[in-house]
């Protein structure tokens, strides 16, 4: 061999083995790329590809050609905060009631019986229970009237009769209760009188002041004996009995503050006047009143306290007595309701 084709089979030599260094650097760094065609005339030689993970995952275990896919953490859940006791709060019901007391004289203040006149008295206070006295039903001299019923329809309130001094059944004068709320139930009672006399009577009823049960009286005592007043009253004790509601008693007492008869019923009952009245509070005779002989009395129950608000002497025209009116607060507690207390 000349040296010309000595120098150009050395050379071919160091071609062939330069690009078999850089195919081997290029599969080493990037893998999967195919070499070039050998040159005619060379010899290829190939050395298997190592390939090197990229992180610590372990080798895929999918199909060929899957990759493995990444799993996503679950968020956290947020802790709730944990009961560590109770709260309980006081649930308190409460009401205004407006009570009056008014002794009507059947209507007949001018000589005859005007029912309008008493009705638009009544409705120019807007009282909400309003306790009477001296009210007739089927009476002659009442032009045969049901007094109660006429009013109780004029003002758009319930009403309840009490009939006392009984000539027929169609002949009665007694007490009624007016009342803008249901009226439950009612009940009269006569109380004991010297023969010869009116018979009087205690009338009672059971009223739903929203939810609030109450129990309101009406009566009139005799005019014309004290000792008669004295057992009246007494008789009224044992009617009231024990307070299983709050009451409130009001009428025609036909005795002064300062009486036996007076004190005997402030055992039963607070005088609302002493709490919240101011002056004397004479309601008798209506022109130019000069005694105290009408009265309202509250008193609350175990559940229902019973707060005067105001009370007043009203003129009228319409009677020979003056009306007496008083607004209280009703309060009931209802116990607690309770409920888990969370902590932060």
């Amino acid at each position: 061999m000349d040296p010309s084709t000595r120098s150009t089979a050395a050379a071919t030599a160091v071609v062939v083995l330069l690009v078999g260094l850089a195919i081997a650097v290029l599969v080493t760094l990037g893998g999967g790329v195919d070499p070039p065609a050998p040159t005619a005339g060379t010899t290829s030689t190939t050395t298997p590809a190592t390939v090197v993970p990229t992180s610590a995952e372990p080798a895929p275990s999918g199909p060929a050609g899957t990759p493995k896919p990444t799993r996503t953490p679950k968020p956290q859940q947020p802790e709730l905060p944990q009961g560590t006791g109770e709260v309980c709060v006081p649930q308190v019901d409460e009401q205004t009631l407006t009570v009056m007391t008014f002794n009507i004289k059947s209507g007949r203040v001018t000589g005859r019986v005007d029912m309008g006149r008493v009705g638009d008295q009544i409705a120019a206070y807007g009282p909400d229970i309003v306790l009477m006295q001296e009210v007739d039903k089927g009476r002659a001299w009442s032009n045969r009237l049901d007094e109660a019923a006429v009013l109780g329809q004029r003002l758009g309130m319930e009403w309840a009769f009490g009939g006392n001094d009984i000539r027929s059944p169609t002949n009665m004068l007694g007490n009624a209760i007016l009342s803008r709320y249901p009226i439950r139930t009612s009940n009269n009672v006569q109380l004991p009188a010297l023969p010869g006399k009116h018979r009087r009577g205690l009338l009672g009823a059971l009223v739903d002041v929203d939810g609030i049960e109450v129990e309101v009286y009406s009566t009139h005592l005799e005019h014309t004996s004290s000792a008669d007043r004295e057992r009246q009253v007494a008789a009224i004790a044992g009617v009231l009995g024990p307070r299983p509601a709050p009451r409130f008693l009001g009428g025609d007492f036909n005795a002064g503050p300062t009486s036996a008869v007076m004190a005997r019923a402030r055992t039963l009952a607070t005088d609302t006047w002493a709490v919240v009245g101011s002056g004397a509070g004479f309601t008798a005779p209506s022109g130019r009143p000069r005694v105290r002989i009408d009265y309202l009395m509250h008193d609350g129950s175990d559940t229902v306290e019973v707060t005067p608000l105001l009370m007043r002497v009203l003129p009228t025209n319409a009677s020979d007595h003056r009306a007496v009116m008083a607004s209280y607060r009703l309060r009931e507690d209802e116990g607690e309701i309770c409920v888990p207390a969370l902590s932060d």
